[in-house]
């Protein structure tokens, strides 16, 4: 149940690799995260908000003609995640955008793409108005049936 954020300057990715992160990270992280699963249900509680910061509101070091950045914010329920989960996001985050974007693999990556692992404490979100808990979260999943 991954909310992944991507941060990044506005005009980065033209609408056909926007459309590509969107399918690739958001499996990508989905899959890390359930231990390989990609059903309709993960599907259905796995979202992706693409940012774009207007030319002049971004920079690096003080600086707002930096170049190329970008920051992916993954949040997902605590628990969910061990250290090598954490390493595998990080690596996918950075994995995916590189490899769609050019601008993106051009530049020093350590410098310039951060991904930030959030985990939610059980009992500190909610959907459809009420709070829910890991087992929620995994039997909502659990429970949408296959396309015909």
């Amino acid at each position: 149940m991954p909310l992944i954020k991507v941060t990044l300057p506005a005009g980065l990715l033209d609408d056909e690799q926007k459309a590509a992160v969107a399918e690739r990270l958001t499996v990508e992280v989905m899959k890390v995260e359930t231990g390989g699963h990609d059903t309709p249900g993960f599907r259905a509680i796995s979202a992706l908000l693409l940012d774009e910061i207007p030319a002049g509101a971004w920079s690096v070091g003080g600086r707002f003609d930096a170049g190329p950045s970008a920051i992916v914010e993954i949040r997902v329920p605590e628990g969910a995640l061990d250290d090598e989960r954490r390493a595998t996001m990080a690596a996918v985050s950075y994995n995916v955008l590189t490899a769609i974007s050019p601008a993106l693999a051009a530049v020093d990556g350590v410098r310039r793409i951060w991904t930030h692992l959030v985990e939610i404490g059980d009992g500190n979100w909610g959907a459809g108005g009420r709070i829910v808990r890991l087992p929620d979260v995994q039997q909502i999943a659990m429970s949408m049936p296959e396309p015909a």
